[in-house]
């Protein structure tokens, strides 16, 4: 596979790029070929694009805040049978 030099990336695109391999904990070169890929349509986005639009409010409850909603929840998660009759 060939590779390719890309001259004059300003400051801010390097950042951004920079930030995004970090944030995606994958190489630079990784995160380049998928912005170009999806830039250029080979591949469509990820399913979970918005996947850490609600990451700031992971791991804020507290442990008893956790057991009161798994017990407020636990009744969604029996089956009735009658209804699968």
């Amino acid at each position: 596979m060939k590779a390719i030099t890309i001259h004059g990336i300003d400051p801010v695109m390097e950042k951004l790029i920079l930030q995004k391999a970090h944030e995606s904990g994958v190489s630079l070169n990784k995160t380049l070929k998928k912005l170009l890929e999806h830039a250029l349509g080979i591949r469509p986005a990820e399913t979970q694009k918005h996947r850490n639009d609600f990451a700031e409010f992971a791991g804020k409850w507290t442990e008893k805040e956790f057991k009161t909603f798994e017990e407020s929840v636990a009744p969604f998660r029996q089956i009735d049978k009658d209804d699968w009759q």
